[in-house]
């Protein structure tokens, strides 16, 4: 849901910006005169990486919750984390 309501918006920004290309399968047609906007991908990992926190930040408050030890809650955190730096580094390393 995320996704799509931030796709237009991405969309329009990236084509005010002139960071458009035009699609070479449809060449010769009208579509292919259209322009099209390039960083569709940012905004489904912003996305992602927005679910991704919101997500570690609810299983963190329920094993608060439920009083598990600081412990335990590192080795998922450790991973959710190095994820979460992936996705952000693909995301602005790609979108440059």
């Amino acid at each position: 849901a995320l996704t799509m309501r931030l796709l237009p918006t991405v969309g329009a920004k990236t084509l005010a910006r002139n960071m458009s290309g035009y699609d070479l399968n449809k060449k010769g047609t009208a579509l292919g005169e259209r322009r099209v906007p390039e960083s569709g991908g940012l905004a489904a990992g912003c996305a992602y990486a927005v679910a991704l926190t919101m997500q570690q930040l609810c299983q963190r408050g329920i094993r608060w919750w439920f009083g598990q030890s600081a412990s335990g809650t590192n080795a998922w955190a450790l991973e959710q984390n190095s994820a979460l730096a992936c996705v952000g580094f693909m995301i602005f390393l790609g979108f440059v």
